[in-house]
């Protein structure tokens, strides 16, 4: 989950999507066979700053767009924080 320090730190979104794909690049130059990146879930503390959940969804869909399906795999962690729906009445949703 490469961003999610960015994220608690309010850096840049344009420097976190730079610094991604700089280890991407350094990792596939390694000679990395698969690489999984997975994307980065909600942070319950900081999620009501303003401008939080734009810098999350515009991360996220940046990370998504490596995906390749030969050696890079993207894995959306985050939907499953968003999109957990309890299976009885006596589990709390995640979020």
């Amino acid at each position: 989950m490469i961003g999610t320090n960015d994220l608690l730190k309010d850096f840049c979104l344009e420097d976190t999507k730079s610094f991604l794909r700089r280890i991407i690049k350094f990792l596939i130059c390694s000679k990395v066979e698969i690489l999984v990146l997975l994307t980065v879930p909600p942070v319950p503390r900081i999620m009501h700053k303003k401008g939080t959940w734009e810098w999350l969804v515009n991360y996220n869909n940046f990370i998504k767009q490596f995906h390749n399906g030969r050696n890079i795999y993207v894995l959306d962690v985050c939907e499953q924080f968003l999109c957990h729906q309890p299976t009885n009445q006596t589990q709390d949703p995640v979020f």
